[in-house]
């Protein structure tokens, strides 16, 4: 069931390339989002007030299918030392488009907390995506040289062993399934 929402038709994610690595995080960040969109019960039942804002269910989906799960994982998994041309070279497809991947974020933004802040809230995440982006645009526009994930201010966010990783997905899940589910 849609409510507060304008859908017309399926959004296709574009084809990227993966690696293997690449790959299994992001069947993994789906498989996770299918449980947790499902809740517990096998079904998903957005709830929804009478107060609540209308989403614009394409532009998140849009955005929600731009910015998860492959750039988020790619912007993750960065690394110091790597070649980081496939991430620059517009004919890539596993391009890093900064500017798209912030108008993403804004997009997603617009989304109502889920009543269920079992893994937090989607409004407490997505400045932290934001700083994910902005350490990934300065290591690829380094070249890696030198490579920076926020350890010297306390605020790591790169490295999929970050348990927040999961959890910040899970809240964002959450929202997006409430909104638009």
């Amino acid at each position: 069931m849609v409510s507060h929402c304008e859908y017309s038709g399926h959004l296709a994610h574009p084809l990227r390339r993966r690696s293997i690595v690449t790959g299994i995080a992001d069947m993994a960040l789906m498989l996770l989002g299918v449980i947790f969109a499902a809740g517990s019960g096998g079904a998903f039942t957005p709830i929804h007030t009478a107060a609540a804002p209308a989403v614009n269910c394409v532009a998140v989906t849009a955005a929600f299918t731009d910015f998860f799960p492959v750039p988020l994982v790619e912007m993750v998994s960065l690394a110091p030392g790597g070649n980081y041309d496939a991430y620059t070279d517009p004919a890539s497809p596993l391009r890093l488009d900064f500017a798209t991947l912030r108008a993403d974020l804004d997009t997603l933004a617009t989304m109502p907390d889920a009543a269920d802040a079992t893994f937090g809230k989607a409004s407490d995440v997505i400045p932290r995506y934001r700083r994910l982006v902005e350490l990934a645009e300065r290591n690829v526009t380094s070249g890696g040289n030198p490579f920076d994930d926020g350890s010297a201010d306390g605020q790591r966010y790169f490295g999929l062993d970050n348990p927040s990783y999961i959890t910040d997905y899970a809240a964002v899940v959450s929202a997006y399934g409430e909104a638009c589910g």
